[in-house]
């Protein structure tokens, strides 16, 4: 896979010296949760990565609960950190690639391009009874870090709306399907979903984390249809998931950051159910 490297690809890049790794676990019903496991131990040299640095934390009443934050003052941060052209970033989380993929977006999204997952998370580094490191790491400035923002991976509302009639676009939402469906929402004051979108829930991806790339295109053959996918979940941080694997079948997906949370601080946009 392209994206998703293993601990034997990490081990080789902390042997040359030549990454950078972030710890990215985060729940986001516990804030104190990612900082607390990392203190607990983390993967030598691994930077811990403030939930605070993948947000912007003013919300405001339209861009969902978890907007993504100025974009130029997150490639400076990261630049202090150690990020610059020459290295390879290698980010995990606790297996499930939510928090791990929202940080690999954010690098793509600003032009980084040697940017992977690690396969399974800390998980997999415990597994195979690695040493494990308590000491903090902060990172040291970079060198040059160049900026090429791909805004083409970013869609608009404007761009949504239109979607929703296109013969050529298909809008899938990643959220469970009970949350889909309106059955249950424990998030967002409303249940449904964005009318014509389809569910692939990001749970169910993580299945296809060893499958072959011929099972992977037969789980999303129903959007090889389609010129253009985008993606879209409660806040922008787990339909990366669906991002990673359509892109490991070949796809270009593109996000709805803002996601259902943002579209349904709009009264006039209509919201589809199926109970």
């Amino acid at each position: 896979m392209k994206n998703i490297v293993d601990i034997d690809f990490l081990k080789g890049k902390m042997k040359n010296k030549s990454v950078v790794i972030f710890d990215v676990r985060h729940k986001l019903e516990d804030k104190a949760y990612g900082e607390y496991e990392y203190d607990k131990g983390h993967i030598p040299s691994a930077i811990f990565m403030p939930f605070e640095i993948l947000v912007d934390n003013e919300i405001a009443r339209h861009g969902g609960r978890h907007p993504l934050p100025d974009m130029d003052v997150f490639a400076k941060e990261i630049n202090e950190m150690g990020v610059d052209d020459s290295i390879d970033v290698v980010v995990y989380d606790d297996g499930d690639y939510s928090m791990a993929g929202r940080l690999w977006f954010m690098l793509k999204l600003i032009g980084k391009e040697n940017v992977y997952i690690l396969k399974n998370g800390i998980n997999a580094w415990v597994e195979e009874k690695n040493t494990m490191e308590l000491i903090p790491n902060l990172g040291n400035k970079g060198g040059v870090l160049s900026i090429d923002y791909k805004n083409h991976l970013l869609v608009s509302i404007d761009e949504i709306k239109n979607a929703i009639s296109s013969q050529n676009t298909v809008i899938v939402d990643s959220r469970a399907e009970e949350r889909y469906k309106g059955i249950h929402e424990p998030i967002d004051k409303i249940a449904g979903h964005i009318p014509s979108a389809v569910n692939y829930p990001w749970m169910d991806v993580l299945e296809y984390s060893d499958a072959s790339m011929e099972e992977l295109n037969q789980y999303y053959e129903a959007l090889s249809d389609f010129e253009d996918i985008v993606l879209y979940c409660g806040s922008g941080i787990t339909a990366t998931v669906n991002m990673i694997f359509l892109e490991e079948a070949g796809y270009k997906p593109r996000l709805y950051s803002g996601g259902f949370s943002d579209w349904i601080s709009y009264e006039e946009n209509e919201i589809a159910c199926e109970l």
